[in-house]
């Protein structure tokens, strides 16, 4: 018998104790539970949706407005448009330059309230992400191969053992270990 999903979902584990969808989650939230339910992809109504944008744009609610339709990334997408980008294009007018990106203030990803958005470049964006607590960072990225302990012990080890020695432990390379010295990776933690 094949073992099941750890978030009783009913579904055969993929990998690291979760079915594909849950694990999907983790990788791109750093949390299974995080991202709505989980459907199936129907073809939505285009009048739908251009229904939907219509109201969005004309809403003054300080709330949050969810893209109820196809999702990437968390991101409200139709076609191979972002939802959040076209709404802020619409009431704000176009991007100031090529790199600009529609940022939210609100840290919600599903949101389309034009309210919430705004055009930011993206040292400023991710700066947003950072504030919000939706940045992935450290072990919450699913390809992580070490923790915050790690990483300390790590550091506090600089000089006592060597690079070498650290990498074999800790099954990273060595251009990792130094990295992590010079505070290249996982800068944000204090020690």
């Amino acid at each position: 018998m094949n073992a099941l999903c750890q978030m009783d979902c009913g579904r055969a584990v993929t990998a690291k104790g979760l079915c594909m969808a849950h694990y999907l989650r983790l990788r791109r939230y750093g949390d299974p539970s995080r991202g709505g339910e989980l459907s199936v992809r129907t073809r939505t109504n285009p009048a739908k949706i251009s229904e939907f944008i219509a109201s969005a744009l004309e809403s003054d609610m300080r709330e949050c407005i969810i893209w109820p339709f196809g999702k990437s990334d968390g991101y409200g997408k139709f076609g191979s448009t972002y939802a959040h980008r076209f709404i802020c294009e619409q009431k704000h007018g176009p991007s100031p330059s090529d790199i600009h990106e529609a940022a939210h203030g609100c840290g919600n990803a599903s949101c389309v309230n034009h309210r919430h958005l705004r055009w930011a470049l993206p040292k400023e964006n991710s700066a947003d992400r950072l504030v919000h607590g939706t940045h992935i960072l450290g072990e919450k990225c699913g390809t992580s191969k070490l923790t915050s302990d790690d990483v300390k012990e790590i550091r506090r080890l600089h000089g006592k053992v060597t690079g070498a020695e650290l990498s074999r432990r800790y099954g990273v390379g060595q251009m990792q270990i130094s990295r992590i010295l010079r505070r290249q990776r996982w800068g944000w933690l204090d020690d």
